[in-house]
């Protein structure tokens, strides 16, 4: 579907929702074979409302491929709803003769039709129900202008902060960066990732002007990425041999939670074919097992829903009562470590000390919470790596950086789409133990 006219469904889908009746439309779309009686059956059963089953419906409509919006068209005036037709056919310049009519059988209504049996669904249809869960909202927000992106150089180390609690950020290059964004997926032309090129393109300017050396790579495959002296290993291997301070790895891709996809097509014998889990496939390829990053911050910013829930936004409260100082537990007791895990530990043998846990030194970075959607803007790109980006420009000359990314939490509650859809980033520190500032303009002497 053209960006325009996903625009339009987009911008009027509240509208719709309100005055078509969907018990007329679904029937016509399932006979033109548009959408499938599957998915249909996984969105009633999901949205019991009326209203918000009838709004997620047309906002998922938009990812119904080249066709779908002059199918919609037709099958709007088809069932009678000749003003939404309107409303969607104004300045889209379909080729449609400006008087509608409705169909031709007797009493005004549709004429009898019946359900598609033996058509074959495009690729992202065989998927199994979790890859639904990959699509990112698409939006155009006319509050996110151009980016931008200059940092101002730093004049004191760590802004004054004491080298014993940060990091070591001196280095000249400050480390290596790693960029994955898939943005077309092979089989599945619906779902590409509009927009989603100027991420990559302000992340990379906004790392190497934090003195970072950058590696790009778009549309990745599983097997280039993962497979011996592919992607990751060859990335890696630069670490061998230099006196670097930071790795910071960057995916953005269509995913779920705890998976992102690559851009080679899913094969249905191997429903894994083309995901990537973080925990399992990803993150241990950068864990202490590999020397040359032990003891260095190790940053991954992950750009990917994890879910396919949609946030709708609260209800704000007028008055918040404030327990921030209660030291509890989730059980609601208070706790503290015990003497006798203390004990424990002061009398761990020397061999035991000499040793780390696999995953330390890892911020974990993502876009949004479990079980959720991301939000990208159709021109501007994604809501998170905007924010981030920008954040970045403003404070990494003297904020630490998870500061920084508390400040991109605050500056993306204030966004919100057009149909009142709203996000929150989150990260996950694994042995993060020491404050990072990026320092830029600052090296060793």
């Amino acid at each position: 579907m053209e960006i325009v006219h996903r625009n339009k469904i987009q911008r009027y889908h509240v509208k719709l929702s309100q005055t078509v009746d969907l018990d007329l439309l679904y029937p016509v779309l399932l006979d033109k074979g548009i959408i499938f009686r599957s998915d249909l059956e996984r969105l009633k059963a999901k949205y019991v409302i009326r209203d918000e089953q009838a709004q997620e419906f047309f906002l998922r409509y938009t990812k119904r491929g080249p066709k779908a919006f002059n199918t919609l068209i037709e099958s709007l005036i088809e069932t009678g709803h000749i003003s939404e037709a309107k409303l969607l056919q104004d300045e889209s310049n379909n080729g449609y003769d400006s008087t509608y009519r409705r169909s031709s059988s007797g009493g005004g209504g549709v004429e009898p039709f019946s359900s598609p049996s033996h058509k074959t669904p495009p690729s992202s249809e065989k998927a199994s129900p979790k890859l639904s869960m990959r699509y990112v909202s698409e939006i155009t927000m006319e509050e996110l202008l151009p980016l931008n992106l200059e940092v101002t150089q730093s004049t004191i180390y760590n802004n004054g902060v004491s080298p014993d609690e940060c990091y070591q950020m001196m280095s000249k290059p400050r480390g290596f960066a790693l960029i994955i964004n898939n943005l077309e997926f092979t089989g599945d032309p619906n779902s590409t990732r509009h927009g989603a090129e100027q991420d990559s393109e302000n992340l990379e300017k906004i790392l190497t002007l934090l003195h970072f050396e950058v590696t790009v790579r778009h549309n990745v495959q599983k097997i280039a990425l993962l497979k011996e002296g592919g992607i990751v290993d060859t990335f890696l291997s630069q670490f061998e041999g230099t006196d670097v301070d930071c790795c910071i790895v960057a995916v953005m891709s269509h995913g779920t939670d705890g998976s992102f996809l690559t851009s080679d097509p899913e094969r249905l014998q191997d429903p894994q074919s083309n995901r990537v889990s973080l925990s399992r496939e990803f993150l241990p390829r950068f864990n202490n097992h590999f020397p040359p990053l032990q003891n260095k911050p190790k940053i991954f910013i992950i750009q990917a829903c994890r879910g396919e829930l949609r946030d709708r936004g609260a209800t704000m409260r007028t008055t918040v009562s404030d327990s921030r100082d209660q030291d509890k537990s989730d059980s609601g007791s208070e706790s503290s470590p015990s003497l006798s895990s203390r004990s424990k530990s002061s009398n761990s043998s020397s061999s035991d000390k000499d040793r780390m846990p696999s995953f330390e030194d890892f911020l974990i970075c993502q876009s949004t919470v479990p079980g959720f959607v991301a939000n990208r803007d159709t021109q501007r790109g994604t809501w998170y790596i905007y924010s981030l980006c920008q954040e970045l420009a403003e404070r990494a000359h003297d904020t630490e950086f998870t500061t920084i990314l508390k400040r991109v939490g605050r500056r993306m509650r204030t966004l919100s789409s057009e149909y009142g859809e709203k996000q929150m980033s989150s990260f996950v520190n694994t042995g993060f133990h020491f404050d990072l500032y990026f320092n830029p303009g600052l090296f060793k002497s």
